[in-house]
């Protein structure tokens, strides 16, 4: 961490450089007054005032600290461990020192122990919440090492780009803050929660009749035929009826077949204009992440299309499969802002669907289609469209356009464990 900003500095009255040189006056006038108790005191009071100014002036140079993680990834719940070191690289012990650490204490990652939390208030209604760490005498050439716990405890990225550094002299009178900049800031992505889901609804709308054998998936409700038993075959291929006539063990032999790649859509302004949009838009977000996951288990390869939302940008992830595209997948939709997000019926215009891709899911809150979506078409070329709702479907009311053009699913039917 070595980009710096400028120092501020706190000090008492009685090390002001007027004051300091009102000390120095009153010392002149006490030696040529020849009194020798107010010559100690003033200068001793002289000495601990610019002895002071200079320390804090000087205290946070060659300061360098240090911040690594044990975890960048982890769903709500999961705790990780920062882990701190501050570097005295001069000859000045640190006598003490504050670290000051900006959370947001509803966002993505707070400190486990209430106890680190401290808060300075803005105004009447707004605080500013830091991780606060306080250590002392940091010898010259010296260091310090200190872990905290974090917990996840919602969806969201906690950016690590700047921390707060206090320290000053033993006596109070002067101290000296700085804000150090993290030259590769430290993201730290939280996920989405998963909830248990059942995928057959989303396998049977993407259901391809293609065959064959390089990325296909055997299916096992589809017997193509028996072959007889081989050693290494795994039991659970083995036609067990005719084992109970008593005939020699044969193994089935399943239909294999390929699923369509699929893309989502998802339109964060629909669950704007709803009253529970919050939590509506949470566990929307919670069985998409948990069907993604469902999906890419059946390597079934999936792609996702978000809107601008806050500081990033409209993006595109192309299908795909395996661990490390599913990760960019779920990070797709941890970043997603509900109050600040793009209108993805704009933005999608600017983005290169894959002509591979033959299923789109528009992940919605109503099943009403704007019209935009129309002129959208032309752009997605034909595709199968399907709707992916998260109002009941009991209280759906679809217009025309909708009901011709696309397949309605509600996306809270492949949930399995309703709220």
């Amino acid at each position: 961490m070595d980009g710096e900003q400028q120092t501020s500095h706190l000090s008492s009255w009685l090390t002001h450089p007027w004051m300091i040189v009102g000390w120095f006056v009153l010392f002149v006038v006490a030696v040529i007054s020849q009194r020798a108790l107010l010559m100690a005191f003033f200068l001793f009071s002289f000495s601990m005032a610019l002895f002071s100014r200079i320390w804090s002036r000087h205290i946070l140079k060659k300061v360098s600290v240090e911040i690594t993680t044990s975890n960048f990834r982890l769903f709500p719940g999961q705790e990780m461990t920062m882990h701190y070191q501050v570097n005295n690289k001069k000859v000045w012990p640190l006598i003490w020192l504050q670290w000051k650490q900006i959370f947001w204490p509803k966002g993505a990652l707070v400190p486990s122990d209430p106890k680190e939390w401290e808060s300075e208030k803005i105004d009447e209604n707004n605080a500013v919440f830091f991780y606060s760490k306080r250590t002392a005498w940091i010898l010259w050439h010296g260091m310090a090492q200190w872990e905290s716990s974090w917990k996840a405890q919602c969806r969201g990225i906690y950016t690590l780009d700047s921390i707060t550094l206090a320290s000053g002299d033993g006596f109070g009178l002067s101290a000296a803050t700085k804000n150090y900049i993290v030259e590769n800031p430290l993201h730290m992505v939280v996920y989405p929660k998963l909830v248990p889901v059942d995928a057959d609804n989303l396998f049977r709308k993407v259901w391809g009749t293609k065959f064959g054998t390089q990325g296909f998936i055997e299916e096992p409700t589809l017997n193509k035929g028996i072959r007889d038993f081989k050693p290494g075959d795994p039991w659970k291929k083995i036609n067990w009826r005719l084992a109970a006539l008593q005939r020699p063990l044969q193994v089935n032999i399943y239909e294999t077949l390929k699923y369509d790649a699929i893309h989502f859509i998802v339109d964060v302004q629909s669950f704007l204009y709803n009253p529970c949009r919050e939590e509506d838009f949470e566990d929307a977000l919670s069985i998409l992440a948990s069907a993604m996951v469902a999906l890419c288990e059946k390597n079934i390869a999936v792609g996702l299309s978000v809107p601008s939302s806050g500081p990033y940008p409209v993006a595109h992830y192309s299908p795909g499969t395996g661990e490390h595209h599913l990760m960019e997948l779920l990070e797709g939709l941890a970043r997603l802002l509900l109050e600040s997000s793009g209108n993805i019926y704009e933005e999608i215009q600017r983005l290169s669907i894959n002509n591979d891709i033959q299923s789109i899911f528009w992940v919605t809150y109503q099943a009403v289609i704007p019209s935009k979506l129309k002129e959208n078409l032309n752009v997605l070329g034909n595709r199968k469209n399907i709707v992916l709702t998260y109002q009941d479907h009991s209280s759906m009311k679809l217009d025309s356009f909708a009901l011709d053009s696309y397949t309605v699913l509600p996306m809270r039917n492949i949930k399995t464990i309703k709220d």
